[in-house]
């Protein structure tokens, strides 16, 4: 068997994305989740969540290097991944739960800044945990056709647990007949239980090879992260990309209820999206293997685009249409996902000194792209003085276009890169290839 077709170790790829089910649930879905939570509950204007959730992501997105700094400073002095990992995690446990289960406040001004601090503090450790997460990925697999199965069976449980992250909330109040805050409490401890499990059982058993520390330079070279080509190019890639990605997930709760006027069935339309993209998952993943992976990535792409451009046009008259892109748009999802810790686990193999820093930025730029969509499309929403729930919108027919319309053509922007970079990379290689 050669070296491109070795198989990863199948417990290592299990103990090792498991992690991801409860990770999972501190991204995206909090962003899905807490601007509903705090406006409902607490009254807070939309436009005054989405300056909080600004300024706690540019605070995020400034401690991203810090984090990946010291979590490659940690390392060397063999205060190890999975250690760093285990504090972050206990940590994450007492914050996701307080986020969401808040002590009886009253007055605006006291709920704002239990809102600002407590994220903060979670995005703090969410950091440090998710950053070295993907380092042991990158350390873990040894070529490509390994860190395609790795990532791959990591999106896939990734993916399992943003469905009960999202779901499980409103599913409660549906069977069980609870309030909100009774389905955030029930979210809460399974979050607590689920990422204990997790670590101590399943992460903290990956094998990990700390061979390559022997020869390591004496000092972090950030330069060698900051100045390589490459990976700077597939940055800009991955902000368009994430801002594209994030501006669905913002504004969906909004389209299905006030455009759709689908309350009742948010959870149905999630469930179509994510058990579609979680079947076909592995699909992409034996594709991803056998043929040229940026190839595969802009086919997935112009293929979600011309699905989900069609919700562009739905309204509460053909609102039974959205199930069938909710499926479509899940069954090209695979790449989106696979690809980029793929990419940037390829270009660390040659500086494992500067790993995190190298996941540090990546994420970086995640955040970034995240924080533009989400915070802007509350901020634009409540200048057109939109209000979740209330008949007669002024600014309800911005949705679409925030949640549509937008994300279509940037992801069109996105597939011109990625043609550009492969055009780029491929006539390098033949230019090279002369002087042999």
């Amino acid at each position: 068997m050669t070296l491109n077709n070795a198989k990863i170790n199948k417990s290592q790829i299990f103990n090792y994305s498991l992690f991801a089910f409860p990770l999972s649930f501190v991204g995206l879905p909090i962003y899905i989740n807490i601007s509903d939570f705090y406006a409902k509950k607490f009254g807070l204007e939309l436009a005054l969540i989405g300056l909080i959730l600004m300024v706690v992501r540019i605070i995020d997105v400034l401690q991203d290097i810090a984090v990946g700094y010291v979590s490659d400073f940690l390392a060397r002095k063999k205060f190890y991944r999975q250690r760093i990992i285990s504090i972050s995690a206990i940590c994450l446990c007492f914050l996701f739960y307080v986020l969401f289960n808040p002590p009886n406040i009253s007055g605006n001004f006291l709920i704002t800044i239990w809102f600002f601090a407590i994220l903060t503090l979670t995005y703090t450790f969410f950091n440090f945990a998710v950053i070295n997460y993907e380092a042991i990925a990158a350390l873990v697999a040894k070529n490509q056709s390994q860190r395609i199965a790795i990532n791959s069976a990591k999106e896939f449980v990734g993916l399992l647990g943003f469905l009960v992250a999202t779901i499980l909330p409103f599913a409660l109040m549906q069977i069980n007949n609870n309030s909100l805050e009774d389905g955030y409490f029930s979210l809460s401890l399974f979050f607590v239980m689920s990422i204990l499990v997790a670590n101590f059982f399943g992460l903290s058993k990956v094998k990990i090879d700390h061979s390559y520390q022997k020869n390591m330079a004496k000092k972090i070279n950030l330069k060698a992260v900051f100045f390589q080509k490459d990976f700077l190019i597939f940055l800009i890639i991955f902000l368009v990309n994430s801002i594209a990605v994030s501006l669905p997930t913002a504004t969906i709760i909004f389209y299905v209820e006030d455009v759709l006027d689908l309350k009742d069935k948010f959870g149905s339309f999630l469930g179509v999206y994510f058990v579609s993209a979680i079947v076909f998952m592995f699909f992409w993943k034996g594709i991803l293997q056998k043929y040229d992976k940026i190839k595969i990535w802009i086919i997935s792409i112009i293929g979600s685009v011309l699905t989900f451009f069609l919700a562009f046009f739905l309204d509460a008259n053909n609102a039974q249409y959205f199930y069938l892109i909710c499926f479509f748009s899940g069954i090209f999802l695979g790449p989106d996902l696979i690809n980029p810790p793929s990419i940037i686990a390829d270009l660390t193999q040659k500086n494992k000194n500067e790993i995190s820093s190298f996941f540090a930025l990546y994420n970086m730029t995640s955040k970034i792209g995240l924080m533009l969509a989400s915070s802007i499309s509350l901020l634009i929403l409540g200048i057109y003085g939109y209000q979740p729930g209330e008949k007669s919108n002024v600014g309800q027919e911005i949705i679409p276009y925030l949640y549509a319309f937008v994300p279509c053509i940037l992801k069109l922007i996105v597939v011109g890169l990625l043609i550009v970079k492969s055009y780029a990379r491929k006539n390098y290689q033949q230019y090279h290839k002369g002087f042999v």
